[in-house]
């Protein structure tokens, strides 16, 4: 699994090329300070579900930002992993993916829901033990 927060700091920044033009180079500033309201919605459900309808929108790089926020604000969501992990599975970045899902389990071991998609991306890989794996959880 991976490791402390610092990783899911690391890696919610290297998001920041599949973000809105507009948002690329700010995301740093608001990752430090979350004080700009206009910016960012303090509350990771808001974010969540914004994140949702973009993705059914087909804005993908508005839903990876709005998820992206959400981790900005708590970054142990498991939801806002989980939902980011399908918006980047969508885009074809399967270790994206897999770490974004492994997150959300590190997150909440008992969703089940990240345990399947997390096997069936590994099945996809066809990386069958670690399918199973998380088949069986």
């Amino acid at each position: 699994m991976p490791g402390p927060a610092a990783g899911k700091s690391e890696f919610i920044l290297a998001l920041e090329p599949l973000m809105p033009k507009d948002w690329q180079g700010k995301l740093s500033s608001v990752a430090n300070t979350l004080a700009d309201a206009s910016l960012v919605s303090k509350d990771v459900s808001v974010c969540c579900a914004q994140g949702i309808f973009n993705c059914h929108s087909g804005d993908r790089p508005k839903a990876i930002t709005d998820f992206v926020l959400a981790l900005l604000v708590d970054p142990n969501s498991f939801e806002a992993w989980h939902n980011l992990a399908i918006v980047l599975n969508d885009l074809g970045d399967l270790d994206r993916t897999i770490r974004a899902l492994s997150f959300a389990i590190e997150s909440n071991p008992r969703h089940a829901v990240s345990w399947l998609d997390l096997g069936n991306v590994h099945l996809s890989r066809k990386r069958f033990r670690n399918a199973e794996t998380a088949f069986r959880h």
